[in-house]
C-alpha cells in the first residue's frame, strides 16, 4: 500500500508502472501499425490515427503532387517558349538580314540607273514590305473601275505590286519625269500589264505649274494631257482616283492648299484621295494635334485643316526610301519613320464657306494670320472695315487677341462676323485680294506659286 502510494507521488515511477495501458491502446486503436514504443509519442500517435487527420493527410499528399506536376508543366512551358522565342528570333535575324541585302541591292541599282543625271526633290521606294503596306490599306477602298495614279514610281515595286494585288479591275498610271526610269519600267512592266499600265513622262507633283503655262500660253494644254484620262467625282461620295506616292516637299501641300481655293487642277473635277509617305517633319506641320515649333507654318496649316481632311494609317522605316530623308526635326522630335497618311478634301467645307468666297476666305486667313505680335485682331480688321471692332467683341472675340491664340472655330467665327459687315463689299478687302490671286496667277515661276508660309 506504502508503494503504491509513493509509486503515484513519483512520477517516474507511475509511467513505469502505466507502460504496459499504453502499450493495450497502441495495439487497440492503431492495430501494431506504429513501431515506436516511446511514451511520450503516444497521444500525437492516437491523434493521427483519426479519420479527420487522415483525410487532412491525404489532402495535403495530392496538393503537393498537383503543385509538383504543375510546376514541371510549367517548366515544360517555359522551356518551349524559350526555344520557341530562340527560333523566331533567328528567323527574324534572317529575314531582316535578308530584307537589308535586298533593299541595299534595289538602292544601288536605282544609284546606277540615275547616274550622271541631275537629281532633283525625288525620293523613290526601294522596300517592298513598305509597298505591300500601302497596297493593303488601300484595297479597302478600291471600286470597281477605279484609277490609280502613281507619283515617280522609280524602280517600280509599288507599281507591280499594285498590279498584282488588286482584285478589282483598276488601272495604273504611272507618271515618271525620268527617261531612263520610264524606260526601265516600260522594259519591265508593260509586256505583262500592257492594258492596265500607262505611263506618262509629266511631273505630277508640278501640277500647279502646267496650270500655270495653261493659263498664260493659249495653245497649251499640259494640264488637260494629265488629268484628261482621269474619271471625274460626280455624284459619287468617294473620288474614284486615288493617288499614290512619296512627298517630301511641303510646297506640294501648299499648291494643293491653292488648287482647291481656286477649284482648279485636281479639285474641279476629280476630288482626289491621297495615300502618301510623308517624313516626320512634313506629318509635324500638317498634323492638327502637334504643335510644330516653327510659326511659319502656321498658315498653311490651318488652311489645310479646314480644306482636308489627314488620318495616319501606317508607318515605314526610313532606310526604305532613298534617298533617305534628312532629320531635320529637334532631337526630342527626331524619327526615322515615315508616315503613311491618307488626305482627302473637307465636305464640311462647302457647309460653312461657299464656292464663289473661297478666294475671300483663303485671302483672310493668309493674312490674318502672320501679323506681328504687338498687333492684334481687332485692329488688324479695322484697318479694312473701321469700327468693325465692337461687333467682333460683341461676340466674344478678345479685344487684345492675336490671331494665333485662336483656334480655328474662332477664326472662322471672326471671318463669318467680318464678311457680314455691310461695309464689307466696299472695302480695300476686295482690291487687296484680287492683287493676290493676280499674282500667283499670272507668274510662271515655280518658287511664286507656292503659298510664302
Amino acid at each position: 500500500m506504502v508503494s503504491d502510494v509513493m509509486a503515484f507521488q513519483s512520477p517516474r515511477l507511475t509511467k513505469l508502472l502505466l507502460r504496459p495501458v499504453y502499450g493495450i491502446l497502441r495495439r487497440d486503436c492503431v492495430s501494431g501499425s506504429l513501431k515506436s514504443d516511446n511514451p511520450r509519442n503516444e497521444k500525437k500517435n492516437i491523434d493521427e490515427c483519426h479519420p479527420r487527420k487522415q483525410r487532412t493527410r491525404k489532402i495535403s499528399l495530392l496538393q503537393d503532387m498537383i503543385y509538383a506536376s504543375q510546376e514541371n508543366a510549367h517548366s515544360d512551358f517555359v522551356l518551349k517558349k524559350s526555344q520557341q522565342e530562340d527560333l523566331s528570333t533567328k528567323n527574324n535575324y534572317e529575314y531582316n538580314k535578308e530584307k537589308r541585302q535586298i533593299i541595299k541591292a534595289n538602292t544601288k541599282k536605282l544609284k546606277l540607273l540615275l547616274k550622271g543625271i541631275k537629281k532633283g526633290r525625288y525620293q523613290y521606294l526601294v522596300d517592298r514590305d513598305a509597298a505591300k503596306t500601302l497596297s493593303d490599306h488601300l484595297k479597302d477602298d478600291l471600286e470597281q473601275n477605279d484609277v490609280i495614279v502613281e507619283i515617280s514610281p522609280g524602280l517600280g515595286l509599288l507599281t507591280e505590286v499594285l498590279l498584282a494585288c488588286t482584285n478589282q479591275p483598276v488601272s495604273v498610271y504611272a507618271y515618271e519625269p525620268c527617261d531612263v526610269l520610264r524606260s526601265h519600267l516600260a522594259t519591265k512592266l508593260l509586256p505583262l500589264h500592257s492594258e492596265s499600265l500607262h505611263l506618262s513622262g509629266y511631273d505630277i507633283q508640278k501640277f500647279y505649274s502646267y496650270y500655270i503655262i495653261d493659263k498664260r500660253v493659249l495653245e497649251s494644254e499640259y494640264l488637260n494631257e494629265i488629268l484628261g484620262p482621269l474619271p471625274a467625282k460626280g455624284d459619287r461620295e468617294v473620288s474614284p482616283v486615288k493617288i499614290v506616292g512619296i512627298i517630301y516637299d511641303l510646297k506640294f501641300f501648299s499648291r494643293l492648299t491653292l488648287s482647291f481655293t481656286l477649284q482648279c487642277c485636281f479639285f474641279k473635277e476629280i476630288y482626289p484621295v491621297f495615300y502618301l509617305y510623308v517624313p516626320h517633319k512634313v506629318y509635324c506641320c500638317l498634323d492638327r494635334h502637334y504643335r510644330y515649333y516653327r510659326n511659319r507654318y502656321l498658315v498653311g496649316r490651318h488652311l489645310f485643316w479646314y480644306y482636308f481632311t489627314m488620318e495616319e494609317l501606317d508607318t515605314a522605316p526610313r532606310a526604305g526610301f532613298s534617298p533617305s530623308p534628312p532629320l531635320q526635326c529637334g532631337k526630342h522630335e527626331a524619327t526615322e519613320d515615315l508616315h503613311l497618311v491618307k488626305i482627302s478634301h473637307n465636305p464640311d467645307i462647302f457647309n460653312k464657306v461657299n464656292l464663289s468666297e473661297l478666294e475671300n476666305f483663303h485671302f483672310f486667313i493668309r493674312t490674318v494670320l502672320p501679323i506681328k505680335r504687338d498687333d492684334t485682331l481687332v485692329l488688324r480688321l479695322e484697318r479694312w472695315i473701321p469700327d468693325c471692332g465692337p461687333e467682333l467683341i460683341k461676340n466674344g472675340i478678345h479685344p487684345f487677341a492675336h490671331p494665333r491664340d485662336l483656334d480655328s472655330d474662332q477664326l472662322f467665327l471672326a471671318y463669318k462676323i467680318f464678311t457680314s459687315n455691310p461695309a464689307f463689299h466696299q472695302s480695300v478687302f476686295h482690291i487687296q485680294r484680287k492683287q493676290y490671286v493676280a499674282r500667283y496667277g499670272e507668274k510662271g515661276q515655280e518658287e511664286t506659286l507656292t503659298l510664302k508660309h
